[in-house]
């Protein structure tokens, strides 16, 4: 391999670059995890007002979203959450 990128590293143990995880905004992930966990009770809220009908969503659509929603509960919260939700909140 020759040219700009043969030396370069994608692994985790270098930090010099943001490939590694070490060297990411730290608020990226969560930002994103709390946006999406934010956004159901928001939603919930403007169905309750009647601004949207949750009737005409398609329910692929509401499928996917709660599925998000359930991923970034388990990243902001971790393992503890998912434990406590498996087993009915007798974590």
């Amino acid at each position: 391999m020759s040219g700009e990128n043969a030396g370069e590293t994608t692994d985790d143990t270098s930090d010099s670059s943001t490939t590694s995880t070490a060297e990411r905004f730290w608020l990226t992930n969560d930002g994103l995890a709390w946006l999406l966990v934010g956004s159901f009770p928001l939603l919930l809220g403007i169905a309750a007002a009647e601004y949207l009908d949750l009737a005409a969503v398609p329910e692929s659509v509401l499928l996917s979203w709660l599925a998000f929603v359930g991923i970034a509960v388990a990243w902001t919260f971790g393992a503890d959450a998912v434990s406590a939700w498996r087993s009915g909140g007798d974590a």
